[in-house]
Order: C-alpha cells, then structure tokens, then sequence
C-alpha cells in the first residue's frame, strides 16, 4: 500500500525541483537537477587513454603520461573543469554545499556505468583530520557511496589513509604537487587487498599526483590493479602523442 501511495503522490503532486546551478523551478524532473538554460560541459571529447586529459588533437597520449607513466591502469573524469561545472564542484567542496552530492554522483554513476571496468571495490581519496574537521564531510566519500548504491559494489573508505596534513596543491607546479604527496598516504594496515582490482574516487584531477601517489601504494600492497575515476578535469594545454 506504501508503494502504491507513493506513486500516486508523486503522479498527482510532483515536487519542485530547482536548478542547482541557477536556482530557477524546472518542471520535468531532470535527471541531474540542471536546467536546459545552464550548460555544464561533459568529457565526451577527445582525451588521453591514460590519465583522461582532454587532447586537442587526435592523439592517443599526452605528453605527460608519455614522459611520466602513473602507476593506475586508467583515469577518468565526467565533466570539464570550468564554467558551470567549475561553480559546481567548488560550492559542493568549499560552500557547505552537501547537498550537491547527490547529482554530481549520479553523474560520476551513470559514467561509470559505460566503463566497463572490472572492479572489486571502491576507496575515496582521503582526507586530513584537520580539513575534515574544518569542511565538515569527505565530498569524495560522498561521491563514493553515491556509485556503490547504483552497482552494488563495496566502499571501504577506511582503506587509504593521510599522514600529514598539508595546504591546499592550487599555487604549486606539477613537480611540486608530487613531492608534496609522496609518502604522505598509508593503507590500512590489516587490509585485504592483494589481487583485488580497486576503483579510487576523486573531485577533482589536476596533476595526478595524488590519485598516482595512492595507486602506487595499494599496488605496493599487491593490489591487482588501480582504476581512477573523478568528477572533473582541467583543460590542460598539453600535445598528445601518438
């Protein structure tokens, strides 16, 4: 009786629904609560099969993954940082903005659905106890639990531990972002992962260092293989290379 009551509440007083980037009343129930007036741009475009970057040729790699090969099978983002998506990700991550999880993860579960990717389990990227004290919640765990509700897979978000805590990677070069997370993670010490294929979830992707510094751990702890899946991607000015 439940069911039937619920569907006719639904069917009879829909809910309003409000654009989560313009805040205007949408009245046919958008899958990602975003309005046809607000455009969000996806990462349907050519992009390195590697790290995920977009390319602006044809290429197959970018110039960063030729040079420096990360330690994860494969990387992917579902949006392009900037414009809308960029406003997004940063009131979701900087303006208390919690509610927002809920569309961008099932972004980040319909993407994951088309992967195809063999995948044992999922770990969020972590977090300092200080940033999580000073934001209130991990937005990656968030993203996280979102993707394993809509496939039925595990989350183990004690899995990937930070050591220290350090400030926010947006002013410094690629080369300083890697020295800055290089052993600044640990797995848990009693984890069972070795021979299990695990899918790390992230906000965003900027370098890599950090989604690479954790690959490289859990394939130390004999991980079988490490995919990476974000919410965003800048568009970087890199070469590709076939």
């Amino acid at each position: 009786m439940k069911k039937i009551k619920d569907w006719l509440i639904k069917t009879f007083f829909p809910p309003d629904y409000k654009c989560v980037i313009c805040d205007r009343e949408i009245f046919d129930n958008p899958k990602y609560c975003i309005c046809p007036e607000c455009e969000i741009e996806f990462n349907d475009q050519n992009f390195c099969q590697k790290c995920g970057t977009v390319i602006e040729n044809m290429s197959v790699f970018c110039q960063d993954c030729k040079n420096y090969k990360p330690h994860y099978l494969s990387a992917r983002s579902v949006l392009i940082y900037e414009g809308n998506a960029q406003k997004l990700i940063q009131g979701f991550k900087y303006g208390n903005k919690k509610y927002l999880y809920e569309p961008l993860g099932r972004m980040m579960s319909d993407y994951f659905g088309n992967l195809g990717w063999d995948v044992d389990l999922l770990a969020p990227a972590p977090m300092s106890q200080e940033r999580l004290k000073e934001r209130g919640y991990n937005q990656s765990k968030l993203l996280a639990q979102v993707i394993c509700q809509n496939h039925n897979l595990k989350i183990q978000d004690d899995l990937l531990h930070k050591i220290k805590h350090t400030p926010y990677q947006a002013r410094l070069t690629r080369q300083e972002r890697f020295e800055q997370v290089k052993n600044n993670f640990c797995v848990l010490e009693n984890a069972d992962i070795k021979n299990k294929s695990i899918l790390l979830v992230d906000d965003v992707m900027t370098t890599g260092a950090t989604v690479d510094e954790l690959a490289r751990i859990l394939l130390k702890r004999k991980a079988r293989q490490v995919y990476v899946l974000v919410l965003a991607q800048p568009r970087k000015k890199i070469r590709g290379l076939y």
